[in-house]
């Protein structure tokens, strides 16, 4: 319980997660979860944008979309969409490319970086390739999207055995390195789902996972 209402990690910008738990705390290990289309992605960059904007540095290392996807989504969340939005970004319409231009400057200006790590060139991600990229940039949190994505780079014999040498790893890099770690998985479909949430025995690797 946090009483004095005071962050003592990362805020979230969830107001009941900040005022429980004190925002995103050294060594967590967060999987989100979600439908297919229910946002995971936009919804985990809104926690790397809501750290980016109290100060932090954060590292998004995305295997799902590649650096221009990236880049618009995350500078929809910036500007709240009150200058454009994601979908006038991807298909060119109604943005003035040189206000475009202008408002990255004056957003990005002065400012402390944001990390934005896509598949684009990489032969290979996984747990090493994390680390390293933790040591590169030294941000204060890190998001990986998404979890079945990542190769096992300790060569699981069975794909369950991969995703549980993953989510092990995962954990003991963000208590190494001291930073909160949010990781997105995926959610096998069941018939007739509806509106609900995902059970945890619809979760990818759930066993693995928990």
């Amino acid at each position: 319980n946090n009483p004095d209402n005071h962050n003592l990690g990362i805020p979230t910008g969830i107001k009941i997660i900040d005022d429980n738990f004190g925002g995103w705390q050294p060594g967590d290990f967060v999987v989100v979860i979600g439908w297919t289309g229910a946002n995971k992605s936009f919804f985990t960059r809104l926690l790397a944008v809501e750290a980016w904007k109290k100060g932090y540095s954060p590292l998004v290392i995305s295997l799902e979309m590649d650096k221009t996807q990236e880049q618009y989504r995350i500078d929809t969340l910036l500007n709240e969409g009150k200058v454009f939005l994601n979908s006038e970004l991807m298909h060119g319409k109604n943005v003035d490319p040189d206000d475009y231009e202008q408002w990255a400057e004056e957003e990005f200006k002065d400012k402390h970086p944001f990390h934005l790590v896509t598949s684009e060139g990489i032969e290979q991600a996984d747990q090493y390739f994390v680390q390293a990229k933790i040591q590169q940039y030294k941000p204060d949190l890190v998001i990986l999207d998404y979890h079945t994505l990542f190769e096992d780079g300790k060569n699981g014999g069975t794909e369950t055995e991969r995703a549980k040498n993953l989510s092990k790893d995962f954990k003991r890099i963000a208590l190494r390195n001291s930073i909160p770690i949010i990781d997105v998985a995926g959610v096998t479909m069941a018939d007739g789902h509806g509106e609900r949430p995902p059970e945890l025995q619809e979760i990818a690797w759930s066993k693995q996972l928990s």
